[in-house]
């Protein structure tokens, strides 16, 4: 998308969503069942999507999403573990 910097995350149009690419949308990313026990400290989930509260993670955990949970206050902290998982399959 062209000039996205510029924009507010709320007047931009996800042009591709994981609807149909996620296997299971209601269910926990694997990730977090294979590593959640190494997870120490303050977790961000960089581009979570919009089911992330339903995921009912603890509370160390944060999610971050520029189109479905845009929450700039979670950008200005210091976190010990960033996770990025099923968002290749929505980058044009």
């Amino acid at each position: 998308m062209k000039n996205q910097k510029n924009q507010n995350s709320a007047t931009l149009k996800q042009q591709y969503t994981s609807a149909d690419t996620s296997i299971n949308s209601a269910k926990l990313p694997r990730v977090y069942s294979v590593a959640r026990d190494i997870m120490t400290g303050s977790v961000i989930d960089y581009g979570c999507g919009k089911y992330f509260d339903l995921y009912g993670l603890p509370g160390n955990f944060y999610g971050y999403d520029p189109f479905n949970r845009d929450l700039p206050e979670l950008l200005n902290r210091h976190y010990d573990t960033a996770v990025c998982s099923n968002v290749l399959n929505v980058i044009k």
